[in-house]
């Protein structure tokens, strides 16, 4: 009986699922643009979305560390948009972080531009000059994850001009800035807390039977034994 009891204990602390790291969710959308050919001019709101970055903020303490991870995935929304901000090609991607706040990680194709701060990804060669030669860009209806920053730091709300930024290509060469807010407050998902599997479930059910039909069958024993006596 006892036995039972202590393999049942075992199983359930084995086999509970533990919760998952929640993660908190938000969407930002970029509509803010500048023409940059040859020189960059004003930035104007287009009224559209160009790009979309959902950025995905998973805690230390969920983590079970003392950094917490950014992660950020830019979709491409511009095969939708009107002349002349259709079908641009995302080729550079920066956040107005300073890159001494943690490490990052970036797609295979795009690589942290070295030398500069705020953080910036780019997937060009070369960058800035007249004819751009875009590597791995981010293409009209394309999403792209595998943007991250693992730090200790939390942090700060960015405004329109200085937030997210994405150097789009048009298909005649054209460069044409892209821009958005990183303000926090446009949560979309935050996952509750891990539910039993039903597998855990039909085991927890089937060890608690397993102990039911032991008892039953000791009564029975005990009720024998006084009978013959």
């Amino acid at each position: 009986m006892k036995s039972l009891l202590l393999s049942i204990v075992v199983t359930l602390i084995v086999v509970l699922p533990r919760p998952a790291a929640a993660a908190t969710i938000t969407i930002h959308d970029l509509s803010f643009a500048r023409f940059c050919t040859p020189t960059c001019g004003s930035i104007t709101d287009t009224g559209v979305t160009l790009f979309r970055i959902t950025e995905t903020f998973t805690s230390a303490a969920e983590l079970g560390g003392s950094m917490n991870l950014y992660e950020w995935t830019i979709q491409n929304l511009t095969d939708a948009a009107a002349s002349p901000y259709s079908d641009l090609s995302a080729t550079q991607f920066r956040l107005a972080y300073s890159r001494t706040l943690g490490s990052t990680t970036a797609p295979a194709d795009w690589t942290l531009r070295a030398g500069i701060d705020p953080l910036l990804w780019e997937s060009c060669d070369p960058c800035f000059v007249s004819g751009y030669v875009p590597l791995a860009p981010v293409v009209p209806g394309e999403s792209l994850a595998g943007f991250s920053l693992l730090t200790a730091s939390v942090l700060d709300d960015l405004d329109s001009t200085t937030g997210v930024w994405i150097v789009g290509i048009s298909p005649t060469g054209t460069r044409i800035d892209v821009y958005g807010d990183l303000v926090r407050d446009n949560v979309i998902s935050q996952p509750p807390a891990t539910l039993p599997e039903p597998a855990t479930l039909l085991l927890f059910g089937t060890s608690l039977a397993g102990l039911a039909v032991v008892q039953r069958r000791r009564r029975t024993r005990t009720r024998c034994s006084s009978t013959s006596r």
